[in-house]
């Protein structure tokens, strides 16, 4: 009989904290079956060795694939989820732990009543590097019920504490985008199928600054919302155009802040490494900035880089010969002037 739920533990080089999170998912009551399978990405310590002792105590529950050679965080986590063979999936990494041992039976339970609802999840308490504790923990307070348009505002659902329906066709979008950073994108896809519950009650810990998915530099940042405008751009025009929106703002905060501490080098190498749709995007946002925006203007270097750009995107087809040629000698003005 096929489990009805499946946890997807990825893991690596992590002996400090993998037996906690493999305690606290055997751990869990419930009256149906469910079971663990945990990926070890070729530790170079003790990791694996634990994980293998785990599923020699507990055999029926943790299903073991210990890696001979490193595939990568997003490759690593795509494989796990493909083996899934519940209805639902749990996401615990080896880092973090459960501290409820009702949870799975909470999510699951809400999940069959409910399916008009995608994903299930809840606060966690955050354990930091220091040892210091911060209870119910989440990035953003967010009502009960939500939608993929309120995650598109930014990400508020802890990793090691959702649940979400098991559909392939997820699985596979999110292996394909090959996102730089793989939590985020994979809850606005799930977010696609149906509504998002929030319970109460903080049921997990995580650890903060020693996760498998680390919090990103803005320029990582960046990249994953670019990715996710392309994904949505022919699938829901207005969470496109929400994306887009977030996009252009973290990426014109971001060249605020080097401006700032006149990093110029920096801020052109940002734009380097921009394509030209993301581009144009963003200048047509910096000619149109928001009032919550309207500081960026009291840099010199920020104010004559818009008007560099707005010249060039109305006179300039993005990507012709004359458009980068252009490109070029604004940047080199600007380098004299500014």
């Amino acid at each position: 009989m096929a489990p009805l739920l499946t946890i997807c533990t990825i893991a690596y080089n992590q002996e400090k904290f993998i037996a906690q999170a493999l305690e606290g998912i055997v751990s869990q009551r419930t009256d149906f079956e469910f079971e663990a399978i945990v990926a070890d990405d070729c530790s170079t310590d003790s990791t694996a060795k634990i994980i293998a002792g785990y599923a020699e105590k507990y055999p029926g529950i943790i299903k073991p694939v210990l890696r001979n050679k490193n595939i990568g965080m997003i490759a690593n986590s795509s494989d796990v989820m493909y083996r899934a063979t519940g209805k639902y999936i749990a996401l615990c990494e080896g880092d973090d732990y459960w501290i409820d041992p009702l949870k799975l039976q909470k999510q699951t339970d809400f999940l069959e009543a409910n399916p008009e609802y995608a994903i299930c999840f809840h606060p966690v308490t955050v354990l930091t590097e220091d040892g210091n504790v911060a209870d119910g923990f989440m990035t953003r307070e967010v009502p009960e019920t939500t939608d993929i348009y309120e995650l598109a505002k930014g990400n508020y659902i802890p990793t090691p504490s959702v649940v979400f329906r098991n559909n392939q066709e997820v699985i596979r979008d999110f292996a394909l985008l090959k996102s730089p950073v793989g939590d985020y994108v994979l809850h606005l896809l799930n977010a696609q199928h149906g509504k998002i519950k929030k319970l109460p009650g903080a049921m997990a810990v995580y650890r903060s600054g020693v996760g498998v998915w680390s919090s990103s530099r803005p320029e990582e940042y960046f990249a994953v919302l670019r990715l996710l405008c392309e994904y949505f751009e022919d699938k829901n025009e207005y969470l496109h155009r929400l994306l887009v929106q977030k996009k252009n703002r973290i990426a014109a905060n971001y060249l605020k802040n080097i401006f700032q501490a006149d990093n110029e080098k920096r801020a052109l190498d940002f734009l380097d490494n921009m394509d030209d749709n993301s581009k144009k995007d963003l200048f047509k946002y910096l000619v149109n900035a928001e009032s919550s925006l309207a500081d960026i203007h009291s840099s010199r270097g920020w104010s004559f880089l818009q008007k560099l750009y707005r010249f060039r995107d109305v006179f300039m087809p993005a990507g012709s010969r004359r458009w980068r040629f252009v490109e070029r000698s604004l940047k080199f003005l600007y380098r004299f002037l500014c």
